[in-house]
C-alpha cells in the first residue's frame, strides 16, 4: 500500500497509488517504459498536467478531468485494464477517491526526465506513448512513497523528550510540505520592489551590473520581466482539453536573456537534479515551442530570492562583501526596517494605542512593542531563509539543531527568539520599559495584563506541522527557569510576514489578529482532541498546523473589507511603505 503522502489539501492528507498497487510488480524498468519517447515530450506533458491542478475546480473534479485529459487517447483494452486496477485497489482501501496526480510527484517525474535527457523518440503521435507516460508516472509514485517510508523508519529511531512526536512529524513533513505553498505573486513582487530600492540606494553600480546582465536599463524592466511571466501562469481557457497550457514566445528581436537565464536547461554536465534545482532555475526551454513555467509557485518565490542572490553571486559585490554580510544587512535595512515595520504600522487601531520599535537600549526590548489597552504585543522579526540542506538531507538532528540556532540560541550563544521573548517578558512584568508608563500603573494596580509573544518570520517552510508547538516546548521551559508565572502570558505563535501584508491589505489590525490567533487555539485544541481519540495519522497532522496554515484558508476568507477603502487606496498605501519614487523605478541606471 502507497504512504498517505504526496499531496496535503486544507490540512488534509490525501492517497495516492504508485504502480506495484495497481498492478503488481513489474518486470519493466522506468527507462524500458519510456526508452521510445523524448524527454522533451514527457517534460512537457509534465509541466501541463502540473499546471492543471492549479485551476479553481474542487479537488476530485480536477482530478477527474485531467485522468481525462491523460487517457484520452486510451484505447477500450488500456482503459479496462485501468479501471479494473482502480477498482481492486478502492476495494482494499475504500478511502481511496480515485486521485492519481500530485504536484509533488509530477515534479518528482520531471527531475528524472532531466537526467535521461533522452533527445530522441519513435512516432511520438502512437497513443500508446501516453499509456506509458501514466505507467512511468506511477513508478514514481512508488519511489517516492519508499522514501517517505524509510525516512519515518529512521524517525522512529529518534528519543526526543521535549516532544516525542516531533520526529514522526518532521518526518512526515520534511520532504513534502513546499508542495502546499501557494505563493502570493503580489507579495513577492512587492517584496522584489522593496529590495531594489533598498539596492538602488545601497549597491546602485551593482544592481546596474546586474540589470545590464539580462539587457535592461532600469528597475522598471525588471520588474516587468518577473509580472509578464507570472500573468502568463494566470491564462485560462475554459473550452480547451488543457486549459492552462500556455508557452512563453519572445517577439523576434525581443531580449530574453533574463528568461533564458531562468531555464533548467541552463544546468549542464550534471547527473542528478533535485527540487532545489528548479527553485532555482523554474523554467523550461522547449526544443520547439517556447518556454514553461514548470510550477507556478516555484517561481513565484524566484521573484524575490532570484534577484537577492544574484545581486551578490552574478556580480562584483561578491568581492566586496561576504554573502552572510549582505544577507544580513538586507534582513535589518530592507525587510525590518522597511518592510516589517510599515506593514505593522499599517495595523494599528484608530484609539489611543502604544506602539514602540527596538530602539537598541539596555532594557531588552522586542522588535515591536504594542499595546492596546491591557493587551500586549511583543514581536521579534526573523528573516531566515529555510535552507535546501536541510530539507533534503533527511536528517532530524540537523533540522532540530537549525531551528534551535535561529529560535532559542545562537551557536555564538546569542539569545533568538523564544529567548529573547521570554527575556522580554521578564522587562516588561518588572517594568523596565519606560516609553510605556501607562503599561507600568497598570502593573502596579495589579491590573490583569495579556500578553501576547509573537515570532515574525519569512519562509513558508517555519509554517511546517509541529514548529509552533516544539516552539512553545521551549518557550515553558524558559519561562519555568525564569521562574516567570505570571497568569497573562499567551503561547507564543509563529506568523509569517505575509500574513502581516494580507492583513493590513485587508484593512485588519492587531485586535483581528488577536481574535485570529485566539480561534487558531481553539481550533487546535479541539483537533489534538479528536487526535487522542481516533488515534488516526488524518487527525494527527492536522493538530499541529500552524496559524499561517489556518489562516490561509480560513481565517482570511472572514475578512469583511472596510467599505471605506478601496482596494486602490490600499495597494497604494502598501506601496508607498516602500518609498521608492515613479522616477526612480524609470531611471536609466
Amino acid at each position: 500500500m502507497s504512504n498517505f503522502n504526496g499531496n496535503r489539501k486544507f490540512m488534509k492528507t490525501v492517497l495516492i497509488p504508485g504502480y506495484k498497487d495497481l498492478y503488481g510488480e513489474s518486470v519493466l524498468s522506468y527507462d524500458d517504459i519510456l526508452k521510445n519517447t523524448s524527454s522533451d515530450t514527457v517534460i512537457m506533458l509534465l509541466i501541463s498536467l502540473n499546471a492543471e491542478l492549479n485551476t479553481e475546480e474542487t479537488y476530485l473534479e480536477n482530478q477527474k478531468r485531467v485522468i481525462e485529459v491523460v487517457t484520452f487517447r486510451y484505447t477500450p483494452e488500456q482503459i479496462s485494464l485501468l479501471n479494473d486496477a482502480i477498482s481492486n485497489y478502492k476495494a482494499m482501501a475504500p478511502d481511496y477517491s480515485g486521485a492519481l496526480f500530485s504536484r509533488r510527484y509530477l515534479l518528482s517525474m520531471l527531475l528524472k526526465e532531466l537526467k535521461r535527457n533522452n533527445k530522441d523518440g519513435i512516432n511520438e503521435t502512437d497513443p500508446i506513448h501516453e499509456y506509458n507516460f501514466l505507467l512511468a508516472y506511477l513508478f514514481t509514485v512508488d519511489e517516492v512513497n519508499n522514501k517517505d517510508h524509510a525516512l519515518l523508519e529512521v524517525a522512529k529511531k529518534y528519543n526526543f523528550q521535549i516532544m516525542p512526536a516531533m520526529p514522526l512529524i518532521w518526518a512526515s513533513n520534511i520532504s513534502q510540505y513546499e508542495f502546499n505553498d501557494m505563493s502570493n505573486s503580489a507579495f513577492e513582487l512587492f517584496k522584489l520592489l522593496s529590495f531594489c530600492k533598498y539596492s538602488y540606494h545601497n549597491h546602485r553600480l551593482y544592481l546596474k551590473e546586474l540589470l545590464n546582465r539580462y539587457g535592461f536599463t532600469n528597475i522598471s524592466q525588471f520588474m516587468a520581466s518577473f509580472n509578464q511571466v507570472v500573468k502568463s501562469t494566470l491564462t485560462y481557457q475554459p473550452n480547451e482539453i488543457l486549459r492552462k497550457l500556455y508557452f512563453i514566445v519572445p517577439r523576434e528581436g525581443i531580449e530574453h536573456t533574463h528568461l533564458i537565464s531562468q531555464c533548467i536547461n541552463n544546468i549542464k554536465d550534471k547527473s542528478e537534479f533535485n527540487i532545489a534545482d528548479l527553485r532555482k532555475f523554474p523554467l523550461y526551454k522547449t526544443q520547439k515551442r517556447g518556454f514553461m513555467v514548470i510550477d507556478e509557485n516555484m517561481y513565484t518565490k524566484k521573484i524575490y530570492r532570484g534577484p537577492l542572490f544574484e545581486l551578490h553571486k552574478e556580480t562584483t559585490l561578491r568581492k566586496e562583501m561576504e554573502f552572510e554580510d549582505y544577507k544580513n544587512k538586507v534582513s535589518k535595512d530592507c525587510f525590518e526596517d522597511v518592510l516589517f515595520k510599515g506593514i505593522v504600522s499599517q495595523m494599528l487601531q484608530k484609539e489611543t494605542s502604544i506602539l514602540h520599535f527596538d530602539s537598541n537600549s539596555e532594557n531588552g526590548e522586542p522588535d515591536l512593542y504594542y499595546r492596546y489597552g491591557n493587551d500586549v504585543f511583543l514581536i521579534e522579526f526573523k528573516d531566515y531563509l529555510f535552507p535546501d540542506s536541510i530539507i533534503e538531507g533527511a536528517n532530524f538532528g540537523a533540522y532540530k539543531k537549525y531551528i534551535n540556532e535561529k529560535f532559542l540560541l545562537s551557536d555564538k550563544g546569542k539569545n533568538k527568539g523564544v529567548s529573547q521573548l521570554s527575556n522580554c517578558i521578564n522587562n516588561l512584568l518588572n517594568k523596565k520599559y519606560e516609553f510605556d508608563f501607562g503599561l507600568n500603573e497598570k502593573i502596579d494596580k495589579r491590573e490583569r495584563i495579556n500578553i501576547h509573544p509573537i515570532i515574525c518570520h519569512t519562509d513558508f517552510m517555519f509554517s511546517m506541522p509541529g514548529v509552533n508547538e516544539y516552539l512553545n516546548c521551549l518557550f515553558v521551559k524558559e519561562l519555568k527557569e525564569k521562574e516567570c508565572t505570571y497568569a497573562g502570558i499567551n503561547n507564543i505563535t509563529l506568523v509569517n510576514l505575509e500574513v502581516f501584508f494580507d492583513l493590513a491589505l485587508r484593512g485588519g489590525d492587531f485586535m483581528k489578529l488577536l481574535d485570529f490567533i485566539k480561534a487558531y487555539y481553539k481550533m487546535i485544541d479541539l483537533m489534538r482532541r479528536k487526535a487522542s481519540i481516533s488515534l488516526s495519522a488524518d487527525d494527527f497532522i492536522p493538530s499541529t498546523a500552524s496559524f499561517d496554515e489556518l489562516y490561509k484558508i480560513k481565517f482570511r476568507n472572514e475578512m469583511i473589507d472596510n467599505g471605506e477603502l478601496t482596494d486602490k487606496f490600499r495597494v497604494n498605501t502598501m506601496t508607498s511603505i516602500i518609498g521608492i519614487s515613479q522616477e526612480q523605478i524609470n531611471e536609466i541606471l
